[in-house]
């Protein structure tokens, strides 16, 4: 198993996330239920592997500028969505929407265990408790439906 003694990258994450991405195995099938569009470094060290993601997905957290209830649409399992927590100076609530019943679950049982009626799939009707509104709503068209010609 692969551990994180320290994170080399300026982030404090917090002991729940380090948790989360200790094991590489774990990590590296969180990033790739995350639909992330960069090859994965063979034989990498989730010290490599955060830092890479920091480099592709950071920048967006820094448009951040309140804290309050935050909607993913197209989340997946979750995992952008928590490192948002993380990244971000602002204490966010999250909520996720996925197409996909299995990225749905895996953000209810692995990511969020503690907030399970904050992720729905498509097919399922907001649960008490799911705002009708938010303070953030996030929506990575360009990850999600237009690929690189190249």
């Amino acid at each position: 198993m692969d551990t994180l003694p320290t994170l080399e990258t300026p982030i404090k994450y917090s002991k729940e996330f380090l948790d989360l991405i200790r094991d590489i195995k774990r990590f590296i099938a969180l990033l790739k239920n995350n639909d992330i569009d960069f090859e994965l470094p063979e034989l990498a060290s989730s010290n490599e592997l955060i830092k890479l993601w920091e480099e592709e997905r950071r920048p967006v957290a820094n448009f951040i500028n309140q804290g309050g209830t935050i909607l993913d649409f197209g989340c997946a399992n979750g995992f952008l969505l928590r490192c948002f927590q993380e990244w971000s100076k602002y204490k966010l609530d999250p909520y996720g929407i996925d197409p996909n019943n299995q990225r749905i679950k895996e953000a209810k049982e692995v990511i969020y265990p503690n907030l399970p009626d904050h992720f729905l799939s498509n097919e399922e009707n907001p649960t008490q408790g799911f705002p009708k509104s938010f303070n953030i709503i996030y929506w990575n068209i360009w990850d999600n439906w237009i690929k690189d010609p190249k």
